[in-house]
């Protein structure tokens, strides 16, 4: 026998149901939860970010191409501000895909914005790659790869060889980046500090250990020519360069030595190219260009005068 609250139910459930103007048989969709904080945050859904995430590390690592969407990393990092591999891919772009000086100086009419944007993408690569670093922290994982390695990218863009060279001492004790990669930089980052010993030591290591694809010992030699000349050696530098003109590889490796250089040194190695393949009107002309810029140091400035006065 059911008891009173059981025919209490019973009796309430099938009485006439409260006239509400609707139909009793009609169905309406639940009303939508009130949008969580992360959402008012502007955050993108954990699963996307992380699916953003296993993306960008197989770009990275070379399992996965780049797709006709390469140039997006930047805005997806901003929209997962706590994937790590994201803000590394973001990174990358920004240090590797920089805004080019053009051929010659006076093809861009807006140098001194050109070279504030290049500085700009540098400072937000840094940016990107200190939460990188501190978001893996927070997960008890080590640096994201190469998180250190173009950490010290992005510095030397910048003029900060001695920053540079401590982010990419930390990069070779992580292991970071090939050792050849970072001798290479290294070798950058000593030159632009005076150490000519240190520069022409790792230059010559960076070439010694490149693998022998024909694009990264380009970019090896590039680097020890121009190590060659501010350690005094310009002829042998101009025999690197006229070598590498003979070689179709030369015409990635330029640009991507470029990279590493900040605006006026860029200009010095395209002079110093130019000066060695007897283009003497283009190489006055940058060796002009730079020597107006308010960056070079001093003796930085004597050798490109020498080397101007070369061409008279």
């Amino acid at each position: 026998m059911p008891g009173a609250l059981s025919l209490a139910l019973i009796a309430a459930l099938a009485g006439p149901a409260e006239d509400s103007g609707k139909d009793p048989g009609a169905w309406e969709p639940a009303a939508a939860p009130p949008p969580t904080a992360w959402a008012q945050a502007g955050a993108r859904p954990w699963r996307i970010c992380d699916a953003a995430g296993r993306q960008a590390l197989g770009i990275r690592l070379g399992t996965q191409g780049r797709g006709k969407f390469e140039r997006v990393w930047r805005a997806r990092a901003r929209q997962c501000p706590h994937e790590p591999d994201v803000l590394v891919l973001a990174a990358q772009q920004a240090v590797l895909e920089a805004v080019p000086t053009g051929w010659m100086p006076e093809s861009d009419p807006n140098l001194d914005d050109t070279i504030d944007a290049q500085r700009a993408a540098a400072l937000e690569a840094i940016a990107f790659l200190d939460a990188a670093i501190e978001e893996a922290h927070l997960r008890g994982d080590q640096a994201p790869y190469e998180a250190h390695y173009f950490r010290a990218y992005a510095q030397s863009v910048l003029g900060e060889a001695t920053a540079a060279r401590e982010s990419l001492a930390l990069a070779d004790a992580a292991g970071d980046a090939e050792r050849y990669r970072i001798e290479r930089m290294a070798a950058v980052a000593a030159l632009h500090e005076g150490k000519l010993e240190d520069a022409v030591r790792l230059a010559r290591m960076a070439l010694d250990d490149a693998p022998m694809d024909a694009d990264e010992r380009s970019i090896s030699r590039y680097v020890w020519a121009l190590v060659l000349d501010r350690a005094g050696d310009s002829e042998s530098a101009r025999d690197v360069f006229r070598q590498l003109r003979r070689e179709p590889g030369s015409l990635r490796a330029r640009p991507a030595v470029e990279t590493m250089l900040p605006a006026h040194e860029r200009m010095f190695l395209r002079a110093l190219e130019h000066q060695a393949h007897g283009e003497s009107t283009n190489a006055s002309r940058l060796w002009d260009a730079y020597l107006a810029r308010p960056e070079p140091e001093e003796a930085d400035r004597v050798l490109a005068q020498r080397h101007r006065d070369e061409l008279r």
